[in-house]
């Protein structure tokens, strides 16, 4: 897969500290894409959020891909800021699905971000740590559309850091990605190979042979 990110993020080397450093004040996403068609998806994040007044970083599944927003739009996000606050919200910032204080959040250190979204229930069950945030709690009137899933910080200082991202698929028989099915041939629909090099180079567009 590959990383759509922008420039709010700085990936460097960070040793024990980390590997991806959002910069001071700054706001932004890093998505990758998601087979379509799982039963069963699963975020996580190893993160240490830090800021010299309120910040926070998070976990989750968007409907579409757009690097600058917080909120996901279209599917779900868990955070935590630096006072170890978590919420989880679904269809950006419109449905709160759950809010909890992080008692084991650990202050200067990584924490264990998990979010999961059972497409089959239609529910989402997110964990910080040992702290249980959500489980299995059923989205009602809603159902997130989940194209990519990454990560996102907001107000966060360079003593931020995400330590890992990984992301789980399972079931369905569309949780791989296929091309599609080439049309059925009609007086109409005609398939063009072309080979060589030089369809740029032909006359009348340019000159030469």
């Amino acid at each position: 897969a590959t990383w759509k990110a922008k420039e709010h993020f700085s990936f460097a080397e960070g040793g024990d500290g980390g590997v991806v450093v959002p910069q001071a004040g700054k706001l932004g996403s890093a998505l990758v894409p998601v087979p379509q068609g799982a039963s069963r998806i699963e975020a996580e994040l190893k993160v240490r959020v830090a800021s010299d007044e309120t910040g926070w970083i998070a976990v989750g599944l968007s409907g579409a891909r757009n690097p600058a927003a917080c909120d996901f739009p279209g599917g779900m996000f868990l955070y935590i800021d630096n006072k170890g606050n978590s919420q989880i919200r679904a269809n950006g910032l419109s449905i709160k699905v759950a809010t909890a204080k992080v008692d084991d959040f650990r202050e200067g250190d990584f924490n264990d971000l998990r979010l999961v979204y059972d497409r089959d229930g239609n529910t989402v069950s997110g964990t910080i740590n040992d702290t249980v945030v959500a489980d299995n709690v059923p989205l009602e009137n809603f159902t997130p559309g989940i194209s990519y899933a990454g990560f996102s910080n907001f107000g966060t200082s360079a003593d931020s850091a995400v330590g890992s991202f990984s992301v789980t698929v399972e079931g369905g028989s569309a949780a791989s990605a296929a091309a599609a099915p080439l049309p059925s041939k009609s007086a109409d629909v005609y398939r063009i190979l072309f080979i060589g090099d030089s369809i740029t180079h032909s006359r009348p567009s340019c000159p030469g042979p």
